[in-house]
């Protein structure tokens, strides 16, 4: 962080009376992954802000304030927002068309022949394990997470606490997460990256990753990270992904907004 000295016996005064802002209010950050060994993305937190870079092209933005992420498709020009509010909208309005549909399919079902009768039953006896978007009693899409830590660790040049990511009693990736200020990342960045794990927590539960988009690698485990993630170790998929750098260099706000003369795709969903 550059520091200017006052060039004013009034802009000495200035420094000397007024508090300094605390670093947490002007901080950025940017970190770089690796990803199997060759180079994956860039994640840069400003404010409230966090873009996903890669390629050197941003493909992501989370927005803290909006609870939102903006997907972002340079070669169809075009970008999707997903927020929090629009999930429970949607959901709302698809729950009520389903409901609607139901109703009419009880009210048909009453005059189909016996045979068609019993397949009716079968497909009501499915309708739990629909999407929670769909139907409100639904089974959760998948088991929830915990994360058992047991010891510390190393990965690449950063000291870290190696925790397992358990699913539905099995073992789907091996994390190691390092307390954000032995990394260089201050707490305002930390709050930011942290309510981004909360947000996708939440989302994911909402369905909101049923539409063709993905829920960002380094944010996949959820808020039971507890730190900034320095290795993710994924035995299916086969991938490592490894903090390579940190860079404390400010981050320009208009490197995180999406080019003007793209194209917002909205999601069809019934009722909107």
């Amino acid at each position: 962080m550059t520091v200017y000295a006052p060039k004013s016996i009034f802009g000495m005064l200035t420094a000397l009376l007024l508090p300094a802002l605390p670093a947490a209010a002007i901080a950025d950050v940017s970190l770089r992954y690796d990803l199997n060994g060759e180079p994956g993305f860039t994640v840069r937190i400003h404010g409230a802000q966090i873009g996903l870079f890669e390629n050197g092209k941003l493909t992501l933005v989370y927005d803290d304030g909006a609870k939102s992420y903006v997907y972002v498709d340079h070669r169809d020009r075009m970008y999707t927002v997903i927020s929090e509010q629009w999930m429970q909208e949607a959901t709302r309005r698809s729950q009520e068309a389903y409901k609607k549909m139901q109703a009419k399919m009880e009210q048909q079902a009453s005059s189909l022949p016996p045979q068609y009768q019993q397949m009716y039953q079968q497909g009501r006896m499915m309708a739990p394990f629909m999407g929670p978007m769909m139907n409100p009693q639904s089974q959760p899409s998948q088991p929830a997470m915990h994360m058992p830590a047991f010891g510390p660790g190393q990965a690449g040049d950063y000291s870290c606490r190696r925790m397992d990511v358990m699913q539905g009693g099995r073992k789907i990736q091996q994390v190691c997460v390092a307390n954000p200020a032995s990394v260089g990342i201050t707490a305002g960045d930390w709050n930011t990256f942290r309510a981004w794990l909360a947000t996708n927590d939440r989302l994911t539960k909402q369905g909101a990753f049923t539409f063709g988009f993905n829920a960002p690698l380094i944010a996949a485990p959820g808020s039971g990270l507890q730190g900034i993630p320095i290795e993710i170790k994924d035995d299916n998929a086969g991938t490592t992904l490894l903090l390579s750098g940190v860079d404390n260099g400010a981050v320009d706000s208009a490197v995180l907004r999406v080019p003007e003369d793209f194209l917002e795709a909205k999601i069809p969903i019934p009722g909107l």
